[in-house]
């Protein structure tokens, strides 16, 4: 786990806490909106996923693994139909793992981001999505989820 510093925290707060706005809410929301085999990375202390992955070995993840090293992944291309990802908001200074998770997933990217504007290409049908977390003061998480179109249309089909 690790320290938080910035904003309000330097006024003398620290949280050490992982995913500190995480509830079950949450986890049920994600599980609707996960398509079939679903990996959660990093997953925190989320229990959304078929496989679970995570840097931090305290949340017992099924694997073990760094988000920004995406040479180590343990993966195959196409391996899932959905990945489901919440990272530190800090790694959004650097992109190149959100593309590589885009290689992960046949179907579904369910992001967890800041507000910013997020592509990954024509084929991708972006959606913004918030959900509120029940603390002291009401937290807005801001995900974007990409489906692919071609996917969308199979589904519609039926096939």
């Amino acid at each position: 786990m690790t320290e938080r510093k910035g904003g309000f925290w330097e006024k003398g707060f620290e949280a050490y806490q992982v995913n500190w706005s995480w509830n079950k809410k949450t986890d049920k929301w994600l599980q609707k909106m996960c398509i079939g085999r679903t990996l959660n990375f990093p997953c925190g202390m989320s229990k959304v996923g078929d496989v679970r992955a995570d840097l931090d070995p305290s949340v017992k993840p099924d694997v073990i693994a760094d988000l920004l090293n995406p040479i180590k992944w343990p993966w195959k291309r196409l391996e899932f139909d959905t990945v489901v990802c919440d990272p530190p908001f800090s790694f959004y200074s650097k992109f190149k793992w959100i593309f590589r998770l885009r290689d992960l997933t046949k179907r579904r990217i369910i992001l967890s981001t800041p507000a910013m504007d997020i592509r990954l290409g024509k084929q991708w049908k972006r959606e913004i999505w918030a959900t509120s977390q029940c603390t002291i003061h009401t937290i807005l998480r801001l995900w974007q989820i990409f489906t692919l179109k071609n996917k969308m249309l199979d589904d519609f089909n039926g096939l």
